[in-house]
């Protein structure tokens, strides 16, 4: 309870060999009783039902740089916005997903980016914010 208020939405990965079934998607996020991002790794997610449930529980549609499945398409779904980045990134290489951010930014309450975990993730994450801000990037 005492970090509950520092919490965001919990992360359901679903493999890219699980297409769509929302009976599971709806079970799952009515059994968690709080908001939740749904990274799919199969196209057949994409589509207004699915969409549709997550926005009735108050959750959000990951978007991710993953060249291995299909790019979640940046959905307005509710309160909530959730972006999971794995790459290493250059800031020319960054620049897209400012964009999207700052788009996300100002259509959303919350806006998530989680990086890989590795050592550069921080600077990678305080540079992100310097240029969705438009401040000059320190190298």
């Amino acid at each position: 309870a005492v970090l509950a208020e520092h919490l965001g939405p919990v992360l359901l990965q679903f493999p890219p060999t699980r297409q769509k079934n929302l009976a599971l998607l709806d079970s799952l996020l009515t059994a968690l009783a709080r908001p939740a991002a749904a990274e799919f790794r199969h196209e057949s997610w994409f589509d207004a039902d699915a969409y549709r449930l997550i926005q009735e529980h108050g959750g959000a549609l990951v978007v991710t740089d993953e060249a291995k499945w299909p790019r979640a398409p940046l959905v307005d779904l509710g309160s909530v916005a959730y972006f999971r980045l794995r790459r290493g990134y250059t800031n020319a290489s960054l620049q897209p997903w400012v964009e999207d951010v700052r788009s996300a930014a100002a259509a959303h309450d919350e806006v998530h980016v989680y990086f890989k975990h590795d050592s550069a993730s921080p600077a990678l994450a305080r540079r992100l914010l310097r240029l969705v801000a438009k401040e000059p990037v320190r190298r």
